[in-house]
């Protein structure tokens, strides 16, 4: 389970948002999703020419996603050496 899931149990569990600091909230909302079902009927409609932009959005996403989950691993990190 990582951090993204953690905290949404946590907001579903009841779990006040001021507790978090406003630099772990803006990173949540700077998570990029790839809209799949846009994409195939854009590859569909294109005869496979979108594919490799499908492909480029895929990757840059996943890229982008992977650099705020380290932010927010160093965040927390940074948290619990604080002692909050």
């Amino acid at each position: 389970m990582g951090w993204l899931d953690s905290v949404k149990e946590e907001f579903n569990k009841g779990a006040n948002p001021d507790q978090y600091k406003d630099e772990e909230l803006i990173k949540i909302g700077e998570f990029k999703r790839t809209s799949h079902l846009t994409h195939f009927i854009l590859s569909v409609v294109s005869a496979g020419m979108w594919i490799p932009i499908w492909i480029l959005f895929g990757l840059l996403n996943s890229q982008h996603n992977k650099k705020i989950d380290n932010d927010m691993r160093l965040l927390q990190h940074k948290k619990m050496m604080r002692g909050n």
